[in-house]
């Protein structure tokens, strides 16, 4: 666990059976049936999203977020969202 301005920094795995507060990383194919006030997803481009998979994926994280969704990518942004 990291502590970044006074914000609690934990990282979920599948082996975890509670959360705590704070700033909560969790791959995505977990985040199934869960909300979070914000969602961060990384490396949205195309290069490394384009398959029915991840489409899945993303829009399981998309859905995830209660108010705030931001997606980063480099390059040109996946055409999965097009």
């Amino acid at each position: 666990m990291l502590q970044s301005n006074n914000m609690e920094v934990s990282s979920i795995t599948k082996d975890d059976d509670s959360f705590t507060d704070g700033i909560v990383v969790i791959h995505s194919y977990l985040a199934k049936g869960l909300e979070f006030d914000v969602v961060f997803i990384y490396d949205a481009s195309n290069k490394n999203c384009n398959s029915e998979d991840e489409r899945l994926l993303l829009y399981t994280c998309f859905t995830r977020a209660l108010h705030v969704l931001n997606i980063y990518y480099v390059g040109e942004v996946t055409s999965l969202l097009k």
